[in-house]
């Protein structure tokens, strides 16, 4: 989404070279929008050696399967997203493990970081969210190969498969009580 008025003044942003860079700044007071960015996370859920697969109900890849996931908000942890957003598309409650993967995508105006983590199964019935699911169903390896699984969702499953996770979420439990200069 490309700002056209200062979130802090109201005045028509500009875009000038700012540290080497064309960025969007406000021309009356000191406001810069420095980038735009998404976070999103997605789940593996292995149960009785199944894994948790959504049919997507709109685009991008509309009708293909993915695992479950979605964004991050702004006001929650990486931890209570992948959580919420399987149980929201899939009616399965889940604990997380850890981190297995993670991929990055850079469009002109945009830059995107999804995180695919581990979660462990811990109940619940399969119920598809019917605006973003068509449908919802946990399916063994063999069935995985037959359907239209979108390319990341496979390397993350096949990373669940073989790792516990390349990084614990106990690992960054008081990151938020630390300050990180760069």
């Amino acid at each position: 989404m490309k700002l056209i008025y200062c979130p802090q003044c109201g005045h028509q942003l500009v875009t000038k070279e700012i540290g080497g860079q064309l960025r969007r700044a406000c021309p009356v007071c000191d406001y810069v929008h420095w980038s735009n960015e998404s976070l999103g996370a997605g789940g593996v859920v292995i149960k009785d050696q199944q894994v948790l697969l959504v049919q997507r109900a709109q685009a991008p890849n509309k009708g293909g399967w993915t695992i479950p996931g979605g964004f991050v908000e702004q006001n929650e942890t990486i931890r209570q997203a992948v959580v919420r957003e399987v149980e929201e598309e899939t009616g399965i409650k889940t604990e997380p493990i850890g981190i297995i993967g993670m991929s990055e995508t850079r469009y002109l105006e945009e830059h995107n970081l999804y995180l695919g983590c581990k979660l462990r199964y811990v109940g619940g019935n399969l119920q598809p969210q019917i605006s973003e699911v068509q449908q919802v169903k946990f399916v063994n390896l063999t069935e995985l190969d037959q359907l239209p699984v979108a390319d990341l969702s496979r390397k993350l499953i096949k990373l669940a498969l073989t790792t516990d996770g390349l990084a614990h979420f106990e690992a960054f439990t008081n990151w938020h009580q630390h300050h990180f200069y760069y």
